[in-house]
C-alpha cells in the first residue's frame, strides 16, 4: 500500500521541517485548512502553540501528512505559522 493512497481515520502526522522560502508560492494554491487546538484541551493548546512559536522563530514550515475526514486519502501539506492577534 502506498504512503498516500490508503483510506484511514482522521489524522495529522508531522514529517519534518523546511525553510519557508524553499516552498514555491504556487504550492499555496490548493484548498487551505486551519489547524487550531481544542479549546478545552490544554495539552493540545501547548503542542500547537509550541509548534507555531518554533516554526515562526526559525522561519520554517512544518511538512505534514493530513487525513481530513475518516476513510479518505491522505494529502501532503505545509503548516505555515500565523499567530493570533487576540489575547
Amino acid at each position: 500500500t502506498s504512503f498516500l493512497s490508503q483510506k484511514e481515520d482522521k489524522s495529522l502526522c508531522l514529517l519534518g521541517f523546511k525553510e519557508r522560502e524553499s516552498i514555491p508560492p504556487w504550492l499555496y494554491l490548493g484548498e487551505p485548512y486551519v489547524l487550531v487546538p481544542e479549546t478545552k484541551d490544554k495539552n493540545s493548546q501547548k503542542v500547537i502553540s509550541s509548534l507555531v512559536q518554533a516554526t515562526e522563530d526559525e522561519n520554517q514550515v512544518a511538512i505534514v501528512r493530513l487525513v481530513v475526514r475518516a476513510k479518505s486519502d491522505p494529502v501532503l501539506g505545509a503548516l505555515l505559522p500565523l499567530k493570533s492577534t487576540e489575547e
